[in-house]
């Protein structure tokens, strides 16, 4: 394995991370079975109080909401580049020079077969359902993608910030 130090990443996108057809699947299914059962709780063995009815009733419309959201999400995937983390479309998430540590361990407030990017500065919010999430000065990265490809692409950067002397 060649020296940290001289770790460089070339020009053109170097990794892909794409959605696996399946899990978005079974996702966005799960979705709208806990919003049909959260509803038939509400219409067929309505609390008694209304305050539970408003609570079943905004679950199931969230719930409701995130699974079209999954379904009509584009299976475009996450590209990483030499200067950055990019979405397929070219929509920069963070650049490389922003990410101050990479967090993939089990206790990690990540998406599951994904890992944590930290920020140096906060960035505005985004959301691709199942992809990633960006709020503030954390990017979440995965969910419903491949494992190896999402660990592959957590271990370039973080060899990458090392060979930065980041992390």
């Amino acid at each position: 394995m060649s020296d940290p130090e001289e770790f460089e990443l070339p020009e053109r996108p170097v990794l892909h991370l794409t959605p696996a057809p399946f899990k978005r699947g079974v996702s966005a299914a799960m979705l709208f079975l806990l919003a049909f059962l959260l509803g038939y709780v509400l219409l067929a063995h309505p609390p008694a109080s209304f305050g539970w009815m408003a609570f079943l009733g905004v679950m199931t419309a969230g719930a409701g909401w995130l699974g079209i959201s999954m379904a009509q999400a584009r299976p475009q995937g996450l590209e990483l580049r030499a200067d950055g983390l990019y979405r397929a479309d070219g929509e920069v998430i963070c650049l490389l020079s922003e990410i101050v540590s990479v967090n993939r361990g089990a206790f990690a407030f990540k998406p599951s077969n994904g890992f944590l990017l930290r920020l140096a500065e906060p960035r505005d919010r985004a959301w691709m359902p199942g992809l990633y999430w960006r709020l503030g000065r954390f990017v979440g990265v995965g969910g419903v993608t491949h494992k190896a490809q999402g660990d592959m692409i957590a271990e370039t950067i973080a060899l990458t910030l090392s060979s930065q002397g980041k992390d």
